[in-house]
């Protein structure tokens, strides 16, 4: 045991630096996000190139057998003790130390192809998992009273505002970097809204760009050349900072990830149609809504598309329009067009009937 805590110290304290490692060690963690930061650190000193790492156990329920003659990799596993409390009688759990567990990399095994590989998106692009992303993180932000706004963002891609409590994502920005974007304000939105004057810049930046590599990896959107090169921006060391800060980032990136999953369950109200009977808007029926924007190549010949504004709260849909950036609120489809192609208000029984759609 002693051995593996001395290769953790080492192996942070002596870590070669460079983005392609740490990207790869971010990487890992997106892969593995309920695994500390500690154990990816200890995993890569023992295997450099590691990215998915499972018990023998695991392997085969996935279906994949290790390969003869492969050296397990050693993590740390919490050593926890029950014992009985001598006031109320009840049994607790104790933690009394740690054991090294042994694991081994996919590279260390054959067999059918992980659940979990995908094609990863580029920031660049317009995308219908983009979409969703930024569908999840508003609801999240809501959630947390938090409110995410389209528009301009006076010369960034994106800020946070703690006094107003509040995010403005840059109407100029694709919907992939879009989505991007609002995952990195949110972590602001959760960890700086009162630590503004407890750190850093540096630190503030670093590790919101972390959590928001890593989760937007996770859900399939590949940010690593722009996060990267963000981060060194950032930082008086040329990105050796994060080193400073994986410990955070990785309880950070956890939880969200968590929340991520759970917000995504309410998906199917999301994309499925209005209900069979027609709802109407100035006489034209409403085929689907979404609180999102569709992509032009998703779009059919057969429908109309249009947008509708919120209001500055963000949750009141006061307007309609074809083309629609600042306070997007969502993306409403009808089997006939509107009579006006420009810009049109809500009436509150309008906006009533949109809310409960979107």
């Amino acid at each position: 045991m002693q051995q593996l805590l001395n290769q953790l110290n080492e192996g942070v304290l002596n870590f070669d630096y460079s983005p392609e490692k740490f990207k790869a060690i971010l990487l890992m963690q997106a892969l593995m996000p309920s695994y500390s930061f500690k154990n990816v650190m200890l995993i890569n000193s023992q295997l450099s190139g590691a990215t998915y790492v499972a018990s023998f156990k695991r392997w085969k329920e996935l279906n994949r057998n290790v390969v003869k003659g492969q050296k397990a990799l050693r993590i740390l596993a919490p050593r926890i003790k029950k014992e009985e409390d001598e006031i109320t009688g009840e049994e607790d759990s104790k933690l009394v130390g740690f054991i090294g567990v042994p694991v081994f990399d996919i590279s260390q095994t054959e067999g059918d192809p992980l659940p979990i590989d995908s094609v990863k998106l580029k920031l660049e692009g317009d995308s219908l998992e983009a979409m969703k992303i930024f569908t999840w993180t508003k609801r999240l932000a809501v959630l947390n009273g938090c409110i995410i706004r389209i528009g301009y963002a006076d010369g960034a891609n994106g800020y946070y505002a703690p006094g107003s409590h509040s995010i403005m994502i840059d109407s100029k920005l694709s919907p992939n970097h879009m989505a991007k974007t609002a995952v990195h304000e949110l972590v602001h939105s959760r960890l700086h809204r009162y630590a503004v004057n407890k750190t850093t810049e540096e630190e503030r930046e670093s590790v919101a760009e972390g959590v928001a590599f890593i989760v937007c990896t996770y859900l399939g959107l590949d940010t690593s050349d722009y996060s990267f090169e963000y981060v060194r921006g950032w930082s008086s060391d040329d990105g050796k900072s994060l080193l400073k800060y994986g410990e955070i980032i990785q309880k950070t990136a956890n939880k969200m990830i968590e929340d991520y999953e759970w917000v995504s369950k309410g998906d199917e109200e999301v994309e499925t149609p209005m209900p069979s009977i027609p709802r109407k808007v100035r006489g034209v029926d409403i085929v689907e809504a979404t609180a999102y924007r569709i992509p032009k190549a998703q779009r059919k010949e057969c429908y109309y598309y249009y947008e509708v504004r919120a209001s500055d709260d963000g949750f009141t849909p006061v307007s309609i329009s074809k083309s629609i950036w600042a306070n997007h609120m969502a993306t409403i489809v009808t089997s006939t067009p509107f009579e006006s192609d420009c810009e049109f208000e809500l009436t509150d029984e309008e906006a009533e009937l949109l809310s409960e759609a979107i």
